[in-house]
């Protein structure tokens, strides 16, 4: 995970946008597949061309490449340091901060959406038993 930080840093120096978004799906890959529960990310993944085009969208937001580092940076803190919760907590909100952006990218770029079925709303949660 912080190889694809490290990638994220570099891309966003470059303005990579293309690099950046698939270093941040190998990132949260990696996380869903450490916690068991990357049939969620293939999910998240399977949302199609609009979901992927509103992540792109964002990318150009002041100082979204920086925030989405400092996100994964917080997450990664919380995996070392055992604080499973925290990470899933990090995880719903980082992933959340996309659906809130929907409608705005929506609204500005219409031509460049199809309408399609979403999961929006989908939390992690840990279960405990």
């Amino acid at each position: 995970m912080e190889k694809a930080i490290e990638s994220q840093i570099e891309a966003m120096k470059n303005n990579d946008f293309i690099t950046f978004l698939e270093e941040d799906d190998r990132f949260h890959s990696t996380i869903f597949s450490a916690i068991g529960l990357q049939r969620i990310w293939s999910i998240i993944k399977a949302q199609g061309g609009n979901h992927h085009r509103i992540r792109l969208l964002s990318f150009y937001e002041k100082n979204a490449l920086s925030n989405i580092i400092e996100q994964h940076q917080n997450m990664v803190e919380a995996l070392k340091s055992k604080q499973l919760d925290v990470m899933l907590s990090l995880e719903d909100k980082h992933l959340s901060k996309l659906l809130q952006e929907t409608e705005s990218m929506v609204g500005r770029y219409p031509s460049y959406f199809k309408h399609e079925n979403s999961y929006s709303g989908l939390q992690l949660r840990v279960v405990n038993h």
